[in-house]
């Protein structure tokens, strides 16, 4: 197996990690929680620069974390082939 194709297979066994562990009832649940902490569908502007700046990273995190819910295995599959 090449280095990419490694990588390739690494970043799909974490996608499926991701969507075991977040499609059970509590996982689901946890993400309603983390929607609403991480800023997922609202601004992230805060009172001051660095409390925008907390928000941000905030949601960098839930952004990156619905990114490996929503991909589609076979498009990995067939973009690293």
């Amino acid at each position: 197996m090449t280095p990419l194709q490694e990588r390739a297979q690494e970043k799909k066994n974490l996608i499926i990690a991701y969507q075991k562990v977040f499609n059970t009832d509590e996982g689901v649940k946890v993400m309603e929680n983390l929607n609403r902490l991480c800023f997922f569908k609202r601004g992230t502007s805060g009172h001051a620069p660095e409390a925008t700046a907390e928000n941000n990273g905030k949601r960098e995190v839930i952004l990156h974390i619905h990114q490996y819910l929503d991909a589609d295995l076979r498009e990995e599959v067939q973009t690293h082939a």
